[in-house]
């Protein structure tokens, strides 16, 4: 399937998550909210899968690898943090981490679930710039929102640099600032 599911678009298209002046360290997070990530779950079956993802996300974490979670406020209310209800998209965040910050997985199941992340990662990014790309003309067609636009614009080329980072595997990350999605 090479389409981008419509809850997808609903959770990048809501302005508390995805808003004019994203900055990088906040699109990996947004982009594994999608609704494509939540049969990843099926992967977590086995107790031993389980451990091996427990044991990656302590590595990460121990290393300074993961960044602190977005808070998340809806209709005044606190919620869930997203990724403690759908373990699926958990997975695929944690896996994404490991591989732009080249952690090896050394668990059969956990290299599966990153090759599926990895494989459908270019589609989203495309869908979450394509968003931010309207957002910037619809603003930029009435002179009252010019600015609005080219913070729109900057939350594009965020999304764009990301692309590039996930691409490189974090290479550059510790020479160029861009890079730097901590």
């Amino acid at each position: 399937m090479d389409a981008v599911l419509t809850e997808t678009y609903s959770v990048f298209g809501d302005l508390k998550l995805y808003h004019p002046n994203t900055s990088i360290k906040n699109i990996p997070e947004i982009l594994c909210m999608a609704a494509e990530y939540r049969d990843l779950s099926d992967f977590l079956k086995t107790k031993e899968t389980g451990d091996a993802l427990m044991k990656l996300e302590k590595t990460l974490k121990a290393n300074g690898m993961l960044p602190k979670p977005m808070f998340r406020s809806f209709e005044g209310k606190r919620i869930e943090k997203f990724f403690n209800h759908f373990r699926g998209n958990k997975l695929a965040f944690l896996v994404l981490y490991a591989h732009l910050h080249r952690v090896e997985i050394t668990n059969a199941n956990l290299e599966k679930a990153q090759q599926k992340v990895l494989k459908k990662m270019p589609l989203l990014i495309e869908s979450l710039a394509n968003i931010g790309e309207e957002r910037t003309k619809a603003c930029g067609a009435n002179p009252r929102f010019i600015a609005m636009a080219a913070q729109w614009l900057m939350t594009v080329h965020n999304v764009l640099v990301f692309s590039q980072c996930l691409t490189q595997a974090g290479k550059y990350s510790k020479r160029r600032a861009s890079c730097n999605y901590r």
